[in-house]
Parts: C-alpha cells; sequence; structure tokens
C-alpha cells in the first residue's frame, strides 16, 4: 500500500474543508498552548550470521557428494555346505574343508573320490565397511546439526525492526472539561540487510541450501542401504583409509567440528533511537486530535445516560442502589498530626486512622498499666510542689 499518497490525499481534503473552520482553527491553537509530549522511538534489530560453520560445512559437500555416490565396498565371503549335486562354487578352501571332514565322503574309487557335501564359498561385494558406517552416522548428524539451526533462524520474525509514536496530552477545554489523550502506533518492517557469498547467495539462502542437501542424502540409496548395517558409536577410529584418503580425512574433520560447535550459528545487535518528531508532523497530530475530539463529542454527548436493555454494544453496567450520601465532618482532631502541609486526601486518611485508635476498646491490662503511669505522674508533680514549698 501507498501509505504517502494516501496520507497525503487526507491531509490535503483537511486543508480544503477545514482550514478555515473556526471551531477548527480555535481547537488547534488551545492544543499548540498545551500540555504536549511526543517521542518517536525507532528499533532496529539486524540478525547476523555466524558463517564459520557454514564455510566448513560447504567446503566438505562436494567430499561428501563423492562418497556417497561412489561408496566403498568390501569382498565378502560366506561359506555353505551344500550337497555335491547343487554345489557351484568349490575352491581349495573346499577341498581342505573336505579332507578335515571325511565323513562327508560317501564312496572312494581309486583315486577318484565322491563326496555327499561340499563346502560352497561365496564372494559377494556388500557396503558393510567401517568407513561407509562412519559416512552414514556423519550425514546424521550433519542433518540434525543444520536443521536444528535452520529452524532457529527461520523462527525468529522477519519483522525485526519497529518504529513507534508516542503522544500524550492535557488540555483545559473550559471549567468543566479537561481532554486527555494518549496513544501508541507500532509499526514493524523487515531489514532487508543481508549479505551475499561469492557465488551471489545471500547469508539465509546459504543456510537454505544445505538444509535441503543434507535433508535429500537422508533419503539417498547410500543411506538406505548402508543404514541397514547401523551407525557407529565416537570416538572415530583412524583406519587406513580415514587418514589416508582426502574425502574421508575432510569428512573426519567436519565430525571434529560439528560435535565441539555450541553456539546457535547467529547473533542479533538491536540499536534503540529516541527522536523528536519534526514540527510538520506535530503539527498534522494536532489536526487529528481536532477531528478525534469532535467525532467523541457527537457520539457522546447527551442529557442523561439511556439504557436500552436489549442494546448489544453494552458490554457491562454496574448500578448502586443504595446511592452515594455526603456526609459533613463534625469534628477535627488536631493532634493527629503536627504537619498541617498536606493534601485532603492523606488528612483524611490520618483522621480516620486517629478516629479508629480513639473508639478502639482498651484491654483490662492496659487500663491498669494507664492507671500506673498517671498514679506515678500525679505523686511526681506532688513532690515537686512540695519542694518548691
Amino acid at each position: 500500500m501507498n501509505y504517502q499518497s494516501l496520507a497525503t490525499t487526507f491531509l490535503d481534503y483537511e486543508d480544503v474543508f477545514l482550514e478555515e473552520d473556526a471551531f477548527y482553527k480555535d481547537f488547534k491553537k488551545v492544543i499548540k498552548n498545551s500540555n504536549s509530549t511526543f517521542s518517536l522511538i525507532k528499533k532496529q534489530a539486524n540478525k547476523h550470521l555466524e558463517l564459520d560453520w557454514i564455510v566448513i560445512i560447504e567446503d566438505c559437500i562436494a567430499s561428501l557428494d563423492k562418497l556417497v555416490r561412489n561408496p566403498r565396498k568390501d569382498i565378502e565371503t560366506r561359506e555353505e555346505i551344500l550337497p555335491i549335486e547343487i554345489s557351484r562354487n568349490i575352491t581349495s578352501e573346499s577341498i581342505k574343508h573336505l579332507s578335515q571332514h571325511t565323513n562327508f565322503i560317501s564312496k572312494i574309487e581309486g583315486d577318484k573320490i565322491t563326496p555327499s557335501k561340499i563346502l560352497n564359498v561365496f564372494k559377494e561385494e556388500t557396503l558393510n565397511t567401517y568407513e561407509n558406517k562412519f559416512v552414514n552416522t556423519l550425514l546424521n548428524r550433519l542433518y540434525i546439526f543444520v536443521d536444528k539451526r535452520y529452524r532457529a533462524l527461520t523462527a525468529v520474525s522477519d519483522k525485526d525492526n519497529y518504529s513507534m509514536l508516542k503522544m500524550e496530552q492535557e488540555i483545559d477545554i473550559n471549567e468543566n472539561e479537561k481532554l486527555e489523550i494518549s496513544f501508541e502506533i507500532k509499526s514493524s518492517v523487515s531489514s532487508g540487510k543481508t549479505t551475499k557469498s561469492s557465488a551471489g547467495l545471500t547469508d539465509i539462502a546459504r543456510v537454505l541450501k544445505l538444509e535441503k542437501i543434507v535433508s535429500e542424502y537422508q533419503g539417498s540409496d547410500f543411506v538406505k542401504n548402508v543404514g541397514k548395517f547401523g551407525f557407529i558409536r565416537p570416538p572415530v577410529m583412524r583406519t587406513n583409509a580415514i587418514m589416508k584418503d582426502k574425502d574421508l580425512r575432510k569428512c573426519l574433520n567436519l565430525w571434529i567440528f560439528i560435535e565441539s560447535y555450541e553456539k546457535i550459528g547467529y547473533k542479533i545487535d538491536t540499536l534503540d533511537v529516541s527522536e523528536k518528531p519534526k514540527s510538520e508532523y506535530i503539527n498534522e497530530l494536532y489536526g487529528i486530535t481536532a477531528i478525534q475530539y469532535a467525532l467523541f463529542k457527537m457520539h457522546t454527548i447527551k442529557d442523561e445516560i439511556a439504557i436500552d436493555e436489549e442494546d448489544k454494544n453494552i458490554l457491562r453496567k454496574v448500578r448502586n442502589k443504595k446511592g452515594i450520601v455526603p456526609k459533613f465532618v463534625k469534628d477535627i482532631y488536631d493532634e493527629f498530626s503536627k504537619d498541617y502541609n498536606l493534601s485532603d486526601t492523606q488528612f483524611r486518611k490520618i483522621m480516620n486512622t486517629g478516629i479508629k485508635n480513639i473508639s478502639k476498646t482498651k484491654t483490662p491490662d492496659e487500663i491498669k498499666i494507664r492507671k500506673a503511669i498517671d498514679d506515678a505522674l500525679k505523686e511526681e508533680k506532688e513532690k515537686c510542689k512540695l519542694k518548691k514549698a
């Protein structure tokens, strides 16, 4: 919305139709001479990503991608004893095993030996290697690491900057009417301040890209196949493959980094500024106040308050059935206070306290103590008279 155009149009109408109005002109003069305070407060909060963790992960993505697309494979040997009729994988290990288990020999004809069963050796490729399980575990931990920071970052609202106008006015319209106005207006806006990488991506876009990559790895064939064999437990074993392969070594450094990195990954800098609105803006606010006062009088001025039982606009009403009966103060107790510089409210409080203390019924013990004090004072006065005589 074009707020500047809307405000300009409103002010133009105000100048055309109200500038020559007597009430409008007089009311604005009264407001200008009244006790008014204005404050314009601006708060700016900028999010700053800490790029160290983003850079390290981005630097390792290429190595991770290579290991995921070309996982390390190992040869797994599986042995199984099968009937001779269906045996197809007979090796030197099979002959050696048969020599040690002669009970599998069914007959011997000269140099010809016929076994009933024999050992079959099956050799298959497998992804069940320590290095693959290490990469699979790293992908899982990396996903948790990035996703946690991505969620924390996006949970902070983009509307982190706002401006607030605060206006307070006390206006004596006449002897019977006093106008008090106080209001606040807050407006949130986005800072729009971001930095860009060499690839032209903003910091937020880089985090979003990382989150998307590590999420897609969780659904890859590598994770599905290697995940069957489980994960490794820290600490990571420094196998020859991990220490000599540059891609695995980068992954090891990334593992060490994310295990030791405990920060959320960004910080927020705030700046609060308080300033005085321009005189032109204040004058425009005076005009709006005059219009608001006229609307208030139009909707509230009546000879008496009419209560319509079926009026849906009435939210609450309380009627004092006893009524309020004014009373005169009959007695003034000067001894309650020696300070005569008191407000009416303070004096009434002291009066009420004194009256309560006077009317309070004394206990028998208090009466005895008071009598003993009076007797002692009386006796002291008589001794003083005798000495003077």
